[in-house]
């Protein structure tokens, strides 16, 4: 268990968009306006696990994600079974980022600045941080996570090496979240007046607002109630081997039950889809029989012959 965390760890710095390995390992493709996608892995394949978790450059092609693939089942020293399911598992991932980037870019255009209250959480070895902090989801800098995390390991005087990548990596993470959540909030159709829904409105009209503004007074707008200070403070807490030993069995303990579920959710997915598959096979039968017994009487028959 401490191994695959440690895999993990040196994976983050190894891939993140932001050091020169990572670029390396991309086959020295970064272009300068690249989509850099957060990738996370939690895999099980005939009783192995891997944990995962770095950005990708959405625009390489699929052999270098195939390429990528097989180099990280070679240093974790797994086998070969897993290349197949991370593969489907990184090109899904890609896919579903791209679908949320159109929409973003269509949205940035009526709306150029959406502010919203990022949270992360995480833990590397013995260091746990927590932080909120307020940010532009529609921003169209590419490195802004990265030199936001290197500016607070300093800050904090954290390793920045081990820290900065995977602060940067939820970062990413958490604004894609966001997006994803504001989108499925726009498309859901809700009552407007009595019997009107939302769907046919003019776009945006009754779009979610931001959940937090800025005043309109400049920078003096941006100052926080002091009753709102303490929800933006940064918590690093050192822990101890034998505690960060307790949270590695409840995060793997969480892990495998979030796996169960969804184990579960794909099998009553394929039972529900054979339920209809079936019941759609007696519903044509049914009417095949019904025509056979609608034929009309011809009034003769073979023994008349």
């Amino acid at each position: 268990k401490k191994t695959r965390e440690n895999q993990r760890d040196r994976a983050g710095v190894r891939r993140s968009s932001g050091s020169n390995e990572a670029r390396a390992r991309n086959g020295g493709r970064m272009q300068a306006r690249a989509e850099i996608v957060p990738i996370r892995f939690d895999v099980e394949v005939d009783g192995k696990f891997l944990k995962d978790a770095f950005c990708w450059n959405a625009k390489e092609s699929q052999e270098a994600v195939e390429e990528f693939v097989v180099g990280l089942i070679k240093d974790a020293r797994l086998p070969q079974s897993f290349v197949a399911v991370m593969v489907d598992s990184m090109q899904r991932q890609i896919n579903e980022f791209r679908m949320v980037e159109e929409k973003a870019k269509a949205r940035a255009l009526q709306e150029t600045e959406r502010l919203e209250v990022i949270k992360i959480t995480l833990r590397c070895g013995t260091t746990s941080i927590q932080d909120s902090f307020v940010w532009d989801i529609f921003s169209k800098s590419e490195d802004d996570p990265e030199l936001f995390a290197r500016t607070l390991c300093r800050d904090l005087d954290l390793d920045e090496r081990e820290l900065a990548p995977l602060i940067a990596h939820k970062i990413r993470e958490e604004v894609f979240n966001k997006k994803k959540e504001l989108f499925a909030l726009i498309q859901t159709p809700k009552s407007v007046g009595k019997g009107k829904k939302k769907a046919g409105l003019p776009a945006g009209r009754f779009a979610p607002q931001p959940r937090f503004k800025l005043g309109p007074v400049g920078v003096g707008g941006g100052i926080r109630h002091q009753s709102d200070q303490h929800s933006f403070e940064t918590v690093v807490t050192h822990l101890t081997s034998e505690e960060a030993v307790l949270l590695d069995e409840e995060d793997e303990k969480r892990a495998v039950e979030v796996r169960q579920e969804a184990v579960a959710k794909k099998i009553q997915e394929i039972q529900e889809k054979s339920r209809k598959g079936k019941k759609l096979e007696r519903d044509r039968m049914m009417k095949q029989q019904m025509n056979i017994g609608a034929l009309p009487n011809t009034g003769w028959a073979w023994g008349s012959w």
